[in-house]
């Protein structure tokens, strides 16, 4: 019963000196400088991973984006193509608010006729003054388009939709 007492004792002591570490872990993290680590990322490049690097560079940007709440996949744009990408892009969001507020204005004048503004969207999409993608289920009706419809085919890049999978799991 003895040694029970004294290995209950030494891990309690154990514990205590874990706990004891912990805190003075916890306290650097509270103290650390936010700015030069964020110097330091910059320089480092710590954010990045590489387009060509497969299952590592998957695995290492699901990580990045846990720590830092993003990453940046190094040559799955072009060089050359950046600049078209990005008048595509913003070309794009003009779009999505531009629908967004057509849907906005339909339901507000149906809700003004006192009409269900939700039946509205169930119409001939043909007829509707937004443009909207088929709901999964039938009777519910369409949804507004994401503004990834309407970007460029660099978004299927293998490892972009590799890091899409492994981080948002089967939402996908």
């Amino acid at each position: 019963m003895e040694e029970t007492d004294a290995t209950l004792t030494g891990l309690l002591d154990e514990a205590a000196g874990l706990r004891a570490r912990l805190a003075h872990v916890e306290d650097k993290i509270d103290r650390r400088d936010v700015v030069d680590e964020s110097r330091q990322l910059g320089r480092s490049r710590g954010y990045a991973v590489a387009a060509d690097g497969g299952v590592a560079s998957i695995s290492k940007a699901a990580t990045l984006l846990d720590r830092y709440g993003f990453c940046v996949v190094d040559g799955v744009i072009p060089a050359p193509v950046v600049n078209a990408i990005r008048e595509e892009a913003d070309a794009a969001e003009t779009r999505v608010v531009a629908n967004q507020d057509a849907v906005k204005s339909l339901m507000e004048a149906a809700s003004a006729r006192g009409v269900d503004a939700e039946a509205q969207l169930h119409g001939d999409p043909a007829d509707l003054p937004a443009e909207l993608r088929a709901a999964r289920r039938r009777g519910i009706p369409g949804k507004l388009v994401n503004d990834i419809v309407w970007l460029p085919q660099h978004l299927a890049h293998p490892v972009t939709i590799g890091i899409a999978r492994q981080v948002l799991d089967d939402h996908l």
